[in-house]
């Protein structure tokens, strides 16, 4: 190496704009969704296998029993244990409604890092895409109705009460809010 290299290498480098400060917290954010998405994804497969061997297990010894020992209540408890299982399963289902919604928030601050990112005359065509995007991909009703009242400037804090109180609801297409 030479001086002039080292000099040029030595020169402080100029710390990031807001922008893309803003962005580089967006992509983490991503990032960090994706991953736990990703990981928990693997830990619900390891669930779900579990739980159906366990059914199919309970049933054919359900079976058996009953054919060794009819009315024994051990069948009873096998019927109990199943239905155990079966509204387990039904609860687990609130992974499935978590992973969408996330899923959702990572694509929108992907689009949020892209407009934050474009020249400033485009921003206001942009922020408006983006809402119109954001109202087509929430396909949950209370996605929805939480997204309109946060548009619509109720705080977050106002938004996540009453939603989690079951005032944010949907009805028959119209969003109807608390």
């Amino acid at each position: 190496m030479n001086a002039e290299t080292d000099k040029q290498d030595a020169r402080p480098t100029a710390p990031p704009d807001d922008a893309e400060q803003i962005i580089r917290a967006l992509q983490l954010a991503i990032a960090q969704i994706d991953m736990s998405l990703r990981e928990s994804d693997q830990s619900v497969e390891q669930v779900t296998g579990a739980i159906t061997s366990l059914s199919g297990a309970l049933h054919r010894i359900r079976s058996d029993l009953h054919e060794q020992m009819p009315g024994a209540g051990s069948v009873t408890d096998c019927d109990e244990a199943s239905e155990h299982i079966r509204q387990a399963t039904m609860a687990f289902q609130f992974y499935d409604r978590m992973s969408q919604r996330l899923a959702h928030v990572m694509k929108n601050l992907a689009e949020i890092a892209t407009v934050i990112s474009a020249p400033d005359a485009e921003h206001a065509i942009l922020w408006e895409n983006l809402q119109r995007r954001m109202r087509q991909v929430y396909t949950q009703e209370q996605e929805r109705a939480i997204q309109m009242a946060l548009h619509d400037g109720l705080p977050i804090e106002e938004v996540n009460r009453k939603a989690d109180t079951g005032e944010v609801r949907a009805v028959t297409g119209d969003i109807e809010l608390f």
